[in-house]
């Protein structure tokens, strides 16, 4: 076991990459100087799963891994060379379908099932008309339809009979083959389950799902059985010693996140017999939300370090440009605040209605008992209740039967205060009602139960509101739309990011990138650049709109434009034929998904082929000839400045309080798009040989991604050789004078008998000789760091150059060789 957390490693596992890849690659990991392995899904999923979250066996190692012995292998090949393992677990929600035996036995024996209480199921609900049965929409038209067409079939089997619908397969309780439709239909109507056309789950479903995927249903971790259930091999491997930590996906899908993690927490605890392994938790902080203090973990997986980072570097007149430029392609609907609220309306309405008309029917069932609230009206209850979860500014509150905390009810009371000024109702009736169940949530279990609901509802409506939606509709500065991005604040002062950084818990993570990103971390890092060049791009995008083809919407236009020359491959030629093919073909998936996911013009559930098909031909067209000349271009200062503001960023990322995490391949310059872009494998025979290369010149290297990954292998070996240093290391944020002294971003990290010293500059371009590498030298001439007494009498050496320094530390002088300033000092 690794005895210190210095940097974590994340991996996608399947597409190619098992647990024989990863074991591999250990000796890399090492020497990269990473401390511990963090683990997609290792547990049994459905079968053809490329992420392995839709696990249907938490109580199994996924065979086409390598199975337990593979997994085994590979525990011990890390631990070998001082490596831990960090295991993503999923606690919310399970994949359906055959492969999972739990879900099977449900479908088999309804409520008698000894599973049925494992799933989040409401047996009662009468949406769908399915009282008593599990509602699975899953054909693709409706139910008689596919009757008719003989589509339904029936199978033998050794043990019975099973129905089959093309590549799906359900149990089924019959005595014998039914000989016709009238037949099969009766027989389907005496299942635990009904079939049902797959536009009606946004609207009846009476399952619990992950989002809005029908194929990811709710788990009730929350019960003691269950619990048991999902985590027994999880527990053993941690009394093993064969996993350090934890990560904990999506856990505001919980109906009780609090209660869940105390729980997990004293299992650890009962299963490694002392301290447990850190628990990370993926959880999305919006504004100034803060990680609940009550929660036992080590922090979230760093979303929040990503957009920070991000922000640091804008440029805020450049962003005022921008804005105007924003507002004149997006024809009166560039706010985005406004523009979050009407894809939470849209996505609420047509993905989640039937969670909506649960909350309103129960509701007004516990208000029959009131003759002070019996009066409500469903329609009304209705709009209250929309304009209540379109309010909520963060993912879920977390009312858990005890009473709220001082934040929550703060934030409660800001939602219905918002939410009654937009609603306009006639009287206040059924706001009365929302508010008495809330405040009766912790004494009364039914008013808990429909808290609870609630709960899980306005998380799902954020994130597809948020991130899916209104993230590929606001066309500004695309970087700046991530998750965890906060696009309405783009941004971050000096001393905010100083702030954000001395509150961080120690062993949060920090992430760059992840498997969720929309895009890397360096593409982002380039695209900023417009920032810092808005006037020259408002005047080429003005131009450029007017020449666009007929019917290619402006935003979509800017879209391209802006993943074009953010993603544009290094050392591809606009005259590179097949080069401009290849990247040209990645830009087509990634629009057709960009398209449909922003739901203006096409979506997933009606998609407009001939649109997507436009846009397709015009991206590729922007990279051929003129336009591609063009945008290469356009290019030529946003690759060079975006390379120094990427290693600025990870100098920061990896010498800040926390615990720095490398996305599979993201040490060298990282252009993915969206997935499926992102979980391309990293090349780690590539990786490796160019880590055994001698230290690059930056000056003659600049270009290439070993730079990158230079910085971080010397910051992680300041690590090692270091970690109290990092660990408990005070945060000291320092400043400069001078001519660029608004330009800097400096700290220290000190601890007895050792210090680290980082200045980066921010929103400040360096001089671009032809065919150079970028320099701030020059610029940040004559810009001191100031020092405190204890700091100004040590001799300083740079961890990149060996050089050292002492007395003043003039930063152009330090930024002369690299575009970031890393100093240790004894």
């Amino acid at each position: 076991m690794a005895e210190t957390f210095r940097a974590t490693y994340r991996i996608q596992l399947r597409g190619g990459v098992d647990f024989a890849t990863v074991a591999a690659a250990v000796p890399y990991f090492a020497r990269l100087g990473i401390s511990h392995l963090y683990l997609s899904p290792i547990w049994r999923a459905r079968a053809g799963s490329t992420h392995g979250y839709d696990v249907v066996d938490p109580n199994v190692i996924e065979p086409e891994l390598g199975g337990e012995a593979g997994f085994r292998d590979l525990s011990a090949k890390a631990k070998a060379a001082g490596l831990g393992i960090i295991l993503d677990h999923v606690p919310n929600h399970m994949g359906v379908g055959a492969d999972n035996a739990w879900w099977w036995d449900v479908l088999l024996n309804g409520r008698t099932s000894p599973y049925a209480g494992h799933f989040d199921i409401d047996w009662d609900a009468t949406a769908g008309a399915t009282p008593g049965r599990l509602l699975l929409p899953v054909l693709g038209a409706p139910y008689g339809e596919v009757l008719a067409a003989g589509d339904l079939r029936v199978e033998a089997t050794a043990g019975g009979f099973e129905l089959r619908y093309h590549d799906q397969r359900f149990p089924l309780r019959a005595d014998a083959m039914p000989t016709g439709q009238e037949e099969l239909h009766a027989l389907l109507e005496r299942q635990a389950y009904r079939l049902a056309y797959w536009r009606l789950g946004g609207e009846a479903l009476n399952y619990r799902r992950f989002f809005d995927i029908d194929g990811l249903v709710g788990v009730r971790v929350e019960e003691d059985a269950v619990f048991a259930d999902a985590h027994r091999l999880l527990l053993e491997l941690v009394a093993e010693g064969a996993v350090q930590g934890v990560r904990l996906d999506h856990i505001d899908g919980l109906r009780d996140p609090t209660g869940y993690l105390h729980r997990l927490d004293a299992a650890l605890r009962e299963a490694t017999g002392g301290a447990p392994p850190p628990v990370w938790v993926e959880k999305i902080l919006e504004g100034g939300e803060l990680l609940r203090p009550d929660w036992p973990v080590a922090g979230t997986t760093g979303y929040e370090a990503a957009d920070r980072l991000a922000r640091l570097f804008v440029v805020g007149e450049g962003m005022g440009t921008l804005d105007a430029l924003w507002r004149e392609v997006a024809s009166g609907e560039a706010d985005f605040a406004a523009m979050l609220r009407d894809c939470k309306a849209l996505v609420l309405g047509a993905s989640f209605a039937g969670e909506l008309d649960w909350l309103v029917a129960s509701a007004l069932r516990l208000a029959a008992a009131d003759d002070r609230l019996r009066d409500t009206g469903r329609a009304s209850l209705t709009r209250a209740l929309t304009a209540v979860i379109l309010a909520f500014p963060v993912y879920r509150t977390y009312l858990d039967g005890t009473p709220p905390d001082a934040a929550d009810r703060q934030l409660l009371g800001a939602i219905l205060a918002e939410a009654r000024q937009r609603a306009h109702l006639a009287d206040d009736l059924p706001f009365a009602l929302i508010e008495r169940l809330l405040d009766d949530a912790t004494t009364n279990p039914a008013a808990l139960d429909w808290a609870a609901r609630l709960q899980q509802l306005t998380g799902p409506i954020m994130a597809k509101a948020k991130e899916d939606t209104a993230f590929y509709r606001h066309i500004r500065l695309v970087a700046l739309n991530d998750v965890g991005g906060e696009p309405d604040h783009p941004i971050l002062d000096i001393d905010d990011f100083h702030a954000f950084a001395t509150a961080m818990p120690p062993l949060c993570q920090l992430a760059g990138s992840t498997h969720d990103s929309k895009r890397g971390e360096d593409l982002r890092a380039r695209l900023i650049g417009l920032s810092h060049h808005a006037e020259a791009w408002r005047e080429a995008v003005t131009g450029w709109l007017e020449a666009r083809p007929e019917g290619i919407a402006a935003s979509d236009a800017c879209l391209v434009w802006q993943t074009i020359v953010g993603a544009w491959p290094d050392g591809l030629e606009s005259d590179d034929a097949a080069g401009c093919r290849a990247f040209a073909e990645r830009l087509s998936a990634y629009l057709v998904k960009a398209l449909r996911e922003a739901k203006a013009r096409s979506s997933w559930t009606t998609p407009d082929e001939a649109y997507e098909n436009a846009v397709q031909d015009f991206a590729t067209a922007c990279l051929d000839g003129a336009m591609g000349r063009v945008l290469h271009a356009f290019r030529s200062p946003l690759l060079p400045e975006g390379i120094a503001r990427s290693l600025a960023q990870t100098a920061l990322r990896f010498a800040m309080p926390g615990i720095p995490d490398v996305y599979q391949g993201a040490e060298l310059w990282n252009l993915r798009l969206v997935d499926p872009d992102n979980r391309h494998p990293a090349d780690f025979e590539d990786l490796t040989a160019q880590l055994a290369e001698p230290p690059p010149d930056f000056a003659r290297d600049w270009r290439r991604g070993r730079v990158k990954q230079f910085l971080i292998q010397r910051l992680l070996a300041d690590r090692a050789a270091r970690p109290e240093l990092y660990e408990e290391g005070a945060y000291l944020p320092l400043e400069a004078s001078g001519p660029a002294a608004g330009s800097t971003v400096a700290f220290a990290r000190l601890a007895a008998g050792g210090a680290l010293l980082v200045a980066v500059p921010i929103r400040a371009e360096p001089a671009l000789p032809a065919g150079e590498a970028p320099s701030f030298g020059p610029q940040f001439a004559g810009t001191r760091l100031v020092l405190p007494p204890d700091l100004r009498d040590r001799k300083w050496r740079c961890l990149l150059t060996g050089k050292e320094a002492h007395g003043q530390l003039d930063l152009g002088n330090l930024l002369a060789d690299w575009p970031v300033v890393v100093l240790a000092a004894s």
